[in-house]
């Protein structure tokens, strides 16, 4: 089975946290909302298809992200979901055509 764990240095004996695949989809009404929940995405994840994107995170930044997003939207008029996935789930995904394993970003801070 295939665990993500988050990179970096942690306290003398701490476990690295380990990070959950989550598929976030949204459904936007208004073009202004929509840029900037795409942006948010983008913060956190990997654009699969235009609405749909590929998230790896811990808990509490899965925690934060969706804080972030429900704060962006109306939701008399807007729709988020947010699917976690288990590790075997993205072991066996199939892609096929031009559809590729989603790279995620790489910042570097200075």
């Amino acid at each position: 089975m295939a665990a993500f764990f988050e990179t970096g240095a942690g306290a003398a004996g701490e476990r690295p946290r380990e990070r959950r695949v989550y598929l976030v989809a949204y459904d936007i009404a208004e073009g202004r909302r929509l840029r900037c929940v795409a942006e948010c995405c983008l913060d956190h994840g990997v654009r699969v298809q235009k609405s749909l994107f590929e998230c790896r995170l811990t808990d509490a930044e899965f925690a934060c992200f969706w804080t972030r997003l429900t704060a962006l939207i109306d939701p008399a008029s807007d729709s988020l979901l947010a699917y976690p996935l288990h590790a075997q789930t993205d072991a066996g995904a199939r892609r096929a055509g031009v559809a590729r394993r989603p790279q995620p970003r790489v910042c570097l801070y200075g």
